[in-house]
């Protein structure tokens, strides 16, 4: 065994046939090696007291292992094997102190989720199971306490969690059973309503004296986003967003929105008025043939096509060459 093998996803071990191997092991205690005890102990400590998994080892073979163990004298290679056995017995008489059902469960190995119900009470696993399929159901006083609740933090900044803490924990209410229950009672019509808000500072109007210095401190330049940063040392208490819309609204920055408005309006002002009509070439002209006839870009348009064509047709036919030269050296 190597002394390193105790450490490695100590999960997978917590179970009775690793724990029947190592008792196996442990049962040949006065051959065994140092090392061997050694690394024995470690898995069986990490098993009970680390993954706090105690009664796994709760089995009469191995009591009757540890019993023969403190029954030798307390020599030093044996020192720590001692100290476990004595660690292992006290929390087993601990606990049947409370459940007298221990002493028959001495007769049997045990599986991790019954090593829980003896920790935790016999059952355990079963109300729990319950208790999340019952938190799905609600009851009309339940929907009626839900709605009362609802109304009375809907002005908080995290209605479900001030929901969540007022509801009785034994209930097991989590955060997704209260959405979705709201949601199918029509008390929101959907989870972005439920989501946490941040807590946002008052609006405060602006004084005579802010805007006073909002002028003084402000300096136009290339980098619009660095002046208002600039600007904002000076009021701590100010959103850059609040500052942006302040100098906006002094004339001290140009607004893109308003700008775009008003050239639309003079946009639509020009399509109002009739633009006049665009004399065409006479007939005289036409025939003299002194105009610039659009059908002049058009053919130098299928000329470039053609030489395009041209150009392609013989790169395929090299490629084609090149390939029957291949096959015949290759022949």
């Amino acid at each position: 065994l190597a002394p390193t093998c105790y450490c490695a996803e100590p999960h997978r071990f917590a179970n009775n046939k690793i724990v029947r191997a190592y008792s196996l092991v442990l049962a040949t205690y006065n051959t065994n090696s140092d090392a061997i005890n050694h690394v024995v102990v470690r898995m069986l400590h990490r098993i009970a007291v680390d993954l706090k998994m105690a009664p796994l080892l709760y089995q009469i073979s191995v009591f009757r292992t540890m019993q023969a163990v403190l029954h030798e004298p307390r020599v030093e290679r044996l020192k720590e094997l001692q100290k476990f056995c004595r660690h292992v017995i006290s929390g087993f008489f601990h606990m049947a102190a409370g459940n007298r059902m221990m002493f028959v469960e001495l007769l049997f190995w045990k599986t991790s989720s019954e090593c829980y119900e003896l920790s935790e009470g016999y059952g355990v696993l079963e109300r729990q199971k319950m208790q999340k399929k019952m938190a799905g159901v609600w009851s009309r006083e339940q929907e009626e306490e839900l709605a009362e609740l609802f109304q009375r933090f809907q002005d908080e900044d995290d209605v479900v969690a001030c929901i969540e803490a007022a509801l009785p924990p034994d209930l097991g209410r989590a955060r997704r059973h209260i959405v979705s229950q709201l949601l199918r009672q029509g008390l929101v019509v959907s989870k972005t309503q439920l989501k946490r808000r941040q807590p946002r500072k008052n609006k405060v109007v602006w004084s005579e004296e802010e805007l006073e210095m909002l002028r003084s401190v402000f300096q136009p330049q290339g980098d619009m986003k660095a002046a208002v940063r600039s600007v904002a040392e000076y009021f701590p208490d100010r959103f850059l967003n609040d500052i942006t819309q302040q100098l906006k609204a002094l004339g001290l920055v140009p607004d893109k929105k308003r700008k775009k408005s008003v050239e639309s309006d003079s946009d639509s002002d020009d399509s109002a008025t009739p633009k006049p009509r665009r004399k065409g070439p006479s007939s005289a002209s036409r025939d003299s043939g002194d105009d610039m006839s659009p059908r002049l870009p058009r053919k130098r348009a299928k000329e470039m096509e053609g030489e395009d064509s041209r150009k392609r047709m013989k790169k395929s036919m090299l490629v084609a060459f090149v390939r029957l030269k291949l096959r015949i050296r290759q022949v």
